[in-house]
């Protein structure tokens, strides 16, 4: 199992063709994709999302979070300040359910890749 950031998402749906778009349609096809609920919920947000691709991605088999889920975000986003860097609360909660769920996040966005060296974040190695 994997799941896959926005910028994955986008570029998938954009019809950019990489390493990370390779993977991600192998991990479609083979049912091997968790959704995280916060990628869903940016891509959903988008105005121009076609009705057939939010049904696609509401289809998905999703993460589930649990009540303390907050409590372990914000403790994470604390320790990446503690090391001087700063990261946006979205990035956080996609790790954070990635982390919670033990599921490896596809990506190539830096802040992510960041998150993951001060964190239990598991990220798919992009071979290229």
């Amino acid at each position: 199992m994997i799941s896959a950031d926005t910028s994955v998402f986008v570029d998938f749906f954009r019809g950019v063709n990489n390493t990370a778009i390779d993977l991600l349609q192998q991990s479609l096809e083979g049912k091997q994709l968790q959704m995280n609920p916060f990628v869903l919920s940016e891509l959903l947000s988008s105005p121009k999302l076609p009705t057939k691709t939010e049904k696609y991605l509401l289809a998905l088999p999703r993460m589930e979070i649990d009540s303390s889920f907050f409590e372990r975000a914000g403790i994470l986003r604390r320790r990446i300040y503690e090391k001087g860097k700063g990261v946006a609360i979205a990035d956080i909660y996609i790790a954070q359910a990635c982390i919670d769920s033990r599921i490896p996040l596809l990506t190539v966005d830096q802040d992510l890749l960041m998150i993951s060296e001060y964190s239990d974040l598991d990220v798919v190695q992009i071979q290229g």
